[in-house]
């Protein structure tokens, strides 16, 4: 399994960390963290693109 840290995953999806921490809050995503590991990690296969912000042409 792939995983990628919060910093990663807000620059992917031009969002941030906060924003992040609000989706994990709310339900909509959920993060885990490694025994051996200080950070949020988020499994790259959920569907991060549902947390994608809108953006105008």
């Amino acid at each position: 399994m792939n995983t990628n840290t919060i910093t990663q995953v807000s620059k992917s999806l031009g969002i941030s960390t906060r924003m992040l921490r609000y989706y994990e809050q709310v339900g909509l995503i959920s993060s885990y963290k490694k025994d051996d590991y200080a950070y949020r990690m988020y499994d790259e296969n959920m569907p991060l693109d549902l947390l994608m912000p809108v953006r105008e042409k």
